[in-house]
């Protein structure tokens, strides 16, 4: 019999306890991020679906701009549709909210997902605020506690310690000067396509054992896969958790694939096609989940 993998709200609780963090706090914080984790890797799934993966690369603003060159899916455009998917996810969930039941998680404990949210602080505000790609937020406003994200396309194994772990990806977090606010787990998503998307996990893997970038001393590094939950239904998917080496905090860090990040013929065939069978209004802009019965 295949062994079950190990939870991932119980890795995060552990590492939390081992960086100090009281059984409250590692308890509260620890299955607040694994339920967003959870949320992701549903809304991953959803974006990727083929019917919608399509629609998205024929919104305004997916791609990048080039004179020459092949067109590249834009980090913000794939966080703000993971965003989109998210937030639909939480207004329509696919099973009931049964609150007695232990192994289902409610929707109702994230309040919201927001991307590109900007945080002016004591130090910079306007353009030069905190802008972390992804912050989840609880549904309880007590627990004044949230889970931040930095997201980087990945393309080339140099990517990983260059952009994931360099300043703009998990340095934001630990920079000396005004870092990210984080309620203790640092959050990292790498977007690589599908086919690539095992390989750029072991370099990142690699590169945070090896302490590269921002993630020098990082210490406890650990990729296996995790179970999470979301809506009723176990995720299995691969993390990667480390312990921080200047402040006491843990990073939990995943690859998620996509169709494809490089689009060179793509796009005109398939708006070509779509402007076949869709009605002459033009498509929705909003990718939907189903509203439960």
């Amino acid at each position: 019999m295949q062994a079950m993998p190990p939870d991932l709200e119980s890795d995060l609780k552990a590492c939390l306890s081992a960086r100090g963090f009281n059984r409250q706090k590692a308890e509260l914080v620890g299955a607040f991020v694994s339920r967003c984790v959870g949320l992701t890797h549903a809304a991953h799934e959803r974006l990727i679906e083929t019917s919608n993966w399509e629609k998205f690369l024929t919104k305004k603003g997916a791609l990048s701009k080039v004179s020459k060159g092949i067109p590249r899916v834009k980090e913000t455009a794939i966080t703000a549709d993971i965003a989109l998917v998210a937030k639909n996810l939480l207004r329509n969930p696919l099973v009931p909210r049964r609150p007695s039941l232990k192994s289902t998680i409610a929707s109702s404990a994230i309040a919201g997902v927001d991307a590109d949210a900007t945080a002016p602080s004591v130090t910079a505000t306007g353009n030069s605020s905190k802008r972390p790609d992804l912050v989840f937020t609880p549904a309880d406003p007590e627990l004044n506690l949230a889970f931040a994200v930095e997201a980087k396309v990945l393309e080339t194994p140099a990517d990983c310690e260059g952009v994931l772990l360099g300043d703009t990806g998990l340095g934001c977090f630990t920079r000396a000067e005004d870092p990210y606010e984080t309620s203790g787990v640092i959050g990292l998503y790498g977007y690589a396509e599908e086919s690539e998307a095992v390989s750029h996990r072991a370099v990142m893997h690699a590169a945070f054992t090896a302490g590269k970038g921002s993630a020098q001393g990082c210490t406890q590094v650990t990729f296996v896969d995790r179970r999470c939950h979301w809506d009723g239904t176990d995720l299995d998917r691969g993390s990667l958790l480390a312990h921080m080496n200047k402040q006491p905090l843990v990073c939990i860090a995943v690859v998620l694939g996509f169709p494809a990040i490089r689009l060179p013929t793509v796009l005109p065939k398939m708006a070509a096609r779509r402007a076949k069978v869709e009605p002459k209004t033009g498509p929705s802009s909003t990718l939907t989940a189903p509203v439960s019965a």
